[in-house]
């Protein structure tokens, strides 16, 4: 079996107007739900993350009817058929419907974003399916959401042919850089064109929609170290150190975030976390921490450590 994410994540009321997606307990995952403040992931399948309210969305269930297929078959059963794949069908669905419902123009929030649809990664979880599964799989989607959606898309990991990486996308594509005052993103990329050729789709980018990502990969972990301080510029640092970029731990991606009133955020990707664990990010941005000293005397110097791991 494979599993899937996209996140719409930290969307805030933006012109007076409530946001287009919040948590559902009925998916387990998020779905489009009026009266939320904010939102996280919009479905993730097997992987769950704990809803805050006990809301059922009519979006939600049109779509899980789909879904219900994902639990019971492996992609063993359905190899040379990625195309007509029901795991694939089931994004593809779930993609469409995220696409016609969110306005992105609408949103805006402390963590930076592709478009309405993150990303979306493949994983093989059993002895049965293989890299090369998934990623099929993954093609498939892509060119379908590239063609028929009309976003431009581009691939990832083995899924793609030179192996690109998620991050290095992100980077040519400005996904770092903040473009609202006080650390925040609104809307998605500001672009109109994109700069280099997608790998499905057109080149022109839709303001309400942008940009798509997908990819296949093996297990990612994410461990995230909260740091109470409000000076961004230390804990980017630290940030940085920790990471592989930084010449520190091997394939770990990093990104200091503001992540509320007096916290940032360390967030971390651990690309093989059976090698480098969240124990190795904690010991060094403790370590740094100190190094650092970003933390006012009158907050005694304390790391808020964390050792949430959830897909992203």
């Amino acid at each position: 079996m494979a599993i899937f994410c996209f996140l719409v994540d930290q969307r805030k009321q933006v012109q007076g107007r409530k946001p287009a997606a919040g948590l559902c307990s009925r998916c387990g995952g998020g779905a489009v739900v009026a009266d939320m403040k904010t939102s996280t992931r919009f479905c993730g399948v097997p992987f769950y993350r704990k809803a805050w309210k006990a809301i059922v969305c009519p979006l939600c269930g049109a779509v899980l009817k789909s879904l219900v297929t994902l639990l019971s078959s492996t992609l063993a059963h359905e190899e040379g058929s990625s195309s007509s794949s029901p795991l694939k069908n089931a994004v593809f669905a779930m993609v469409k419907t995220a696409l016609h419902t969110i306005n992105l123009e609408l949103h805006s929030g402390s963590h930076p974003r592709l478009g309405v649809v993150h990303h979306i990664c493949f994983h093989p979880l059993s002895q049965t399916s293989s890299i090369d599964q998934v990623s099929a799989v993954a093609t498939s989607l892509a060119m379908d959401i590239g063609s028929i959606l009309r976003v431009p898309k581009y691939l990832y990991g083995a899924a793609q042919e030179e192996q690109c990486t998620l991050d290095s996308i992100r980077r040519k594509l400005g996904y770092f850089k903040t473009n609202r005052e006080g650390h925040e993103w609104a809307g998605g990329l500001e672009l109109e064109v994109v700069p280099m050729k997608p790998d499905a789709g057109p080149l022109e980018v839709s303001k309400a929609k942008r940009v798509v990502a997908v990819g296949a990969c093996g297990w990612v972990s994410n461990y995230n170290v909260p740091v109470m301080s409000t000076d961004l510029k230390p804990v980017r640092r630290m940030a940085r150190k920790v990471s592989e970029r930084g010449g520190v731990l091997a394939s770990v991606q990093t990104m200091a975030l503001v992540h509320g009133a007096g916290v940032i955020e360390v967030a971390c990707n651990l690309l093989n976390p059976s090698h480098v664990g969240g124990d190795d990010v904690q010991g060094l941005i403790e370590g740094l921490g100190r190094e650092e000293d970003p933390i006012p005397e009158a907050q005694q110097q304390k790391l808020l450590l964390s050792n949430n791991r959830f897909k992203n």
